[in-house]
């Protein structure tokens, strides 16, 4: 009986512990955080908007929308490299989603613009066919 009695106090226990860690709401979607980012960029606030990117693009290294905004955090903060690598995994990501042809095509366009704006022609050529 003793016996049932701890395992029955730990399973209480347990219980408890369990319910005060579980989160109430769910996190915010991928979506959500970037539509804060973008909120805050509009507001001037380029700190926080990096930041926010920067989190949603390590939690979601293969979407293409967090990577398309790394990339304008990048080209913001000159750093056309970084733009044009970030705009390159955006189309890579777009491409294996399967996203529509036309929002392919807009990411391919704007890593031809940043490849055109980094004085790498012959690859803005490229990206741009």
């Amino acid at each position: 009986v003793e016996r049932r009695g701890r395992w029955l106090v730990a399973a209480v226990v347990a219980a408890a512990l369990g319910a005060s860690c579980r989160t109430r709401r769910p996190p915010p979607t991928v979506a959500a955080q970037l539509e804060l980012a973008a909120a805050a960029l509009s507001s001037g606030r380029f700190d926080e908007a990096a930041d926010r990117i920067r989190v949603v693009r390590q939690q979601a290294p293969r979407d293409p929308d967090a990577a398309a905004w790394s990339s304008v955090i990048a080209e913001m903060s000159w750093r056309d490299d970084d733009a044009v690598r970030e705009m390159g995994a955006a189309v890579r990501a777009a491409m294996a989603a399967g996203l529509p042809a036309d929002e392919v095509a807009e990411l391919r366009g704007r890593l031809g613009d940043l490849l055109f704006q980094a004085g790498r022609w012959e690859e803005a050529a490229a990206a741009l066919q």
